[in-house]
């Protein structure tokens, strides 16, 4: 018979990595195949970023270093009380930073439509 305090409730934490911009060896080969028709269109965000990865003259992107990301991933799973979300490189905190002040605008902007309810 199995007493109260052998059973335990398993606990799993969940972390979202949201990482930016590292360079590895699929990326050159994934970029060169020949897009489908479907998405061509100039206007969307795919075309912009095959345009970035594969135009010599267009603007260099800043890679993130795989080793030193690779080696933050470990680092956080060794935290006892790690984040739900984790940005990992400089270019996804950048942009992490960017949707924070959206969603504040949109907040500020909205609020009181909620203050009623």
């Amino acid at each position: 018979m199995l007493s109260n305090q052998s059973l335990t409730t398993p606990h799993v934490q969940v972390t979202l990595i949201e990482a930016g911009s590292f360079e590895t060896s699929v990326l050159g080969k994934s970029v060169v195949c020949p897009p489908h028709p479907a998405y061509t269109k100039p206007t969307l965000p795919s075309v912009t970023a095959r345009r970035l990865l594969t135009d010599p003259a267009g603007p260099k992107l800043s890679w993130n270093n795989m080793e030193k990301g690779v080696a933050k991933i470990y680092q956080l799973t060794t935290l006892d009380d790690p984040p739900l979300h984790f940005p990992l490189g400089k270019d996804s905190v950048s942009l992490i930073r960017d949707q924070i002040e959206a969603l504040t605008k949109d907040l500020e902007r909205y609020e009181s439509w909620s203050a009623d309810l």
